[in-house]
Parts: structure tokens; C-alpha cells; sequence
């Protein structure tokens, strides 16, 4: 009854061992069709939505591969386990690095501009129809560096500029750079 119970219990760690195994190699079909996609992109706007959506799930993923990583670990051996791992986070790298740099060339066109003007300065205008969006006025607070200034310029640059869909990342970092620059933070007593 004993030895029943033994190769029971040893189908079962066998079963669960195969099951993380397919988790693992699931992972790595999924950054291998990701790559895939990569190579056949075609611009559009949902294709972009939908490379957004997949790094946010592969992130996401490689977490849960890396946990993976450290149980199989256990029973595969350390040294197995970190050669598997290594493999798989430089194929999970290039292809998250290739995804984020197609993003970047894509929503960049060399004619790519804004428009911006804050309450203490002059409009700085120029095309903005390189992206399919006339962007607006924005005015933001001003902010010297003082704490309690700091949540309207956040609010208002959340609302205003972080969370504008038309806006390229870089843009609303030229916005938040060129806020910073005309109101450098001022010392208090």
C-alpha cells in the first residue's frame, strides 16, 4: 500500500514538473510569435495599440517566468535552470527592446512638433500635422519648486499632457523638460 501511494505521489510530482514545463515553453512561444509580429508590422493605429498590449503582457509574464524559473530550479538543477533562464530573458529582451524602438521610429516623423505655451512665456508654435493632431495651447501652472505647488503642475500636467492620446512620450517630456527650464525651482527660507 506503501509503494502505491509512493508512485502515485511520484506521478504526481512527474505531472506537475511537465505542467511548469509547458508554462516555460508556452512563455517562449510567445516571445518567439511576438518577434514574429515584429518582423511582418505593418503601421496602423490598432497595430500599435496591440504591440502596446502585448509588452504590457509579456512583462507581466516574465515575472511569472521568472518564479518559474526559480522552482524548476529545485528540480532540473541550478545550473540548468540559469543557462534556460539567461536564453530566455536575452530572446525576451531583443524582442521587448525591438517592439519599444519600432514603437519609438513609428510615432516619430523628423517634422514631428508641438505647440506649447505656459503663463509666463511666449507661444512657441509650429507644425504639429506630422502626427495627425493639432495640438493645443496648453497653459500649465507655475511651478518654483515648492511642495505645495507640486500637485496642481501634476494634476494639470496629467490631465493636460500625460494622458493625451496624440501626444508621443517624448512630447510630453518636452513639455515637463520645458516647464522645469522656464520655472527652475527657487530656494525658500
Amino acid at each position: 500500500m506503501a509503494n502505491a501511494s509512493t508512485n502515485e505521489s511520484g506521478a504526481s510530482q512527474a505531472h506537475a514538473l511537465q505542467l511548469q514545463k509547458n508554462k516555460r515553453r508556452a512563455f517562449k512561444a510567445q516571445i518567439t510569435s511576438f518577434g514574429n509580429a515584429l518582423k511582418d508590422y505593418q503601421d496602423s493605429t490598432k497595430e500599435r495599440v496591440k504591440i502596446r498590449e502585448r509588452v504590457e503582457r509579456l512583462r507581466k509574464q516574465f515575472d511569472q517566468f521568472n518564479t518559474l524559473q526559480d522552482e524548476l530550479g529545485l528540480v532540473e538543477g541550478f545550473e540548468q535552470s540559469e543557462a534556460e533562464r539567461e536564453t530566455v530573458t536575452e530572446q525576451y529582451d531583443d524582442v521587448i527592446a525591438t517592439a519599444i524602438t519600432l514603437l519609438h521610429e513609428v510615432e516619430q516623423t523628423p517634422t514631428q512638433t508641438t505647440t506649447l505655451r505656459t503663463t509666463e512665456s511666449p507661444t512657441l508654435s509650429t507644425s504639429s500635422t506630422a502626427i495627425g493632431v493639432h495640438l493645443p495651447k496648453i497653459d500649465l501652472p507655475k511651478f518654483d519648486g515648492r511642495l505645495e505647488k507640486w500637485i496642481a503642475l501634476k494634476d494639470s500636467f496629467s490631465t493636460m499632457i500625460h494622458s493625451h492620446p496624440g501626444l508621443s512620450d517624448i512630447q510630453k517630456l518636452h513639455y515637463l523638460h520645458y516647464q522645469a527650464r522656464l520655472n527652475p525651482p527657487s530656494s525658500h527660507s
